[in-house]
């Protein structure tokens, strides 16, 4: 199939529901203040550009989500290579992290909010939280589970064990490395907008819920809309770097 006719086929959801959301203004089913038409949306996303006040908060949340997302990550990749290689350090680390994988991030937003303020280094922190946990089960699990005859042909060769950490296992884990970044880019998304709704002076959150104040329906729409495209992004070019991986193995097999 053609790469134009994907696209389209891509973006047809998307002009549907902005049809029907249309439609659905239009026939009145629900109040302007409730459910604002498209146009009003547009209307709200021209002015908060012309004023550059939706790139303020749009670049406030990247950076936010950045600081958190690669130290989570990171943290996350690190541990699992190592974690996957020294059962010594596997067991003991893992229970550790093991109780606390049901404490949801957003569980931590009023305890980091008495401990940090409103800042963005309570933030920043809940993000790499969030973002932990995807990145490390599935580097763990792409590093631990690594067919056993590619490590003993390393060791045949003379590769030092250590050595195979990087020889075999990180290479047999990118996959699974990146299939964990894009999980941990959307919790990323998630815990900042939750944490900025409960807490902050800038940022997409804090657009939201100062527009849900004062009534602004089509601008918390346009706050949503903004996230999503955002996240869209992201987790996109995350997945691009995975297929793009998986084809280089393939390729080289």
């Amino acid at each position: 199939m053609p790469r134009i006719a994907r696209v389209l086929m891509k973006l047809l959801p998307i002009a549907g529901f902005v049809v029907v959301w249309g439609l659905i203004t239009r026939w009145e089913v629900f109040s302007i203040l409730v459910l604002p038409p498209p146009s009003r949306v547009l209307s709200a996303a021209r002015q908060l550009l012309a004023s550059g006040d939706l790139q303020v908060h749009a670049l406030a949340s990247l950076k936010r989500v950045a600081g958190g997302f690669l130290l989570g990550s990171l943290l996350g990749v690190i541990l699992g290579l190592g974690m996957a290689h020294s059962r010594f350090l596997e067991r003991l680390l893992r229970p550790t992290i093991e109780m606390f994988r049901p404490v949801a991030a957003l569980v931590l937003i009023p305890l980091v909010l008495v401990w940090f303020g409103i800042g963005d280094t309570g933030k920043i922190l809940l993000i790499a939280y969030g973002s932990f946990y995807p990145t490390w089960t599935n580097t763990f699990d792409g590093a631990r589970y690594v067919d056993p005859r590619l490590l003993h042909a390393a060791r045949s060769l003379g590769c030092h064990r250590h050595r195979t950490l990087w020889r075999v296992r990180l290479p047999a884990a990118l996959p699974n490395i990146a299939t964990g970044l894009s999980l941990g880019i959307g919790t990323a998304f998630s815990v900042l907008i939750a944490a900025e709704l409960m807490g902050a002076s800038s940022g997409l959150g804090w657009m939201i819920a100062d527009a849900r104040r004062f009534f602004r329906t089509e601008i918390v729409l346009l706050g949503m809309f903004v996230i999503g495209m955002l996240g869209l992004v992201t987790v996109g070019l995350l997945q691009a770097a995975r297929d793009r991986i998986g084809w280089m193995r393939r390729a080289g097999t």
